[in-house]
């Protein structure tokens, strides 16, 4: 409770990385939790080589994998893993 009103914390919500390497963020469900909990997702995965920085930038291996519920296109979940992913 905060300043007299009670708190829901989310999990989905919260942007989980680690700076590992490569690096990795994620924010909301993977794609087989919600085919798990039921959803159609609808996936999008972009690598970042075919980003014109990566001309630019050697380590510019990795990709961007976004999933979003088919029916409403509502986005359930982003994860990416490269460089710089976390900032």
């Amino acid at each position: 409770m905060s300043a007299g009103v009670a708190l829901h914390v989310d999990a989905d919500a919260m942007l989980s990385t680690s700076t590992t390497y490569p690096k990795v963020a994620a924010i909301g469900q993977t794609e087989e939790q919600l085919k798990a909990a039921g959803f159609q997702p609808k996936v999008g995965k972009f690598p970042f080589t075919a980003n014109s920085l990566a001309e630019v930038n050697p380590k510019a291996e990795g990709f961007v994998k976004v999933q979003a519920d088919a029916k409403t296109d509502l986005i359930l979940g982003v994860h990416m893993i490269g460089p710089q992913v976390p900032e």
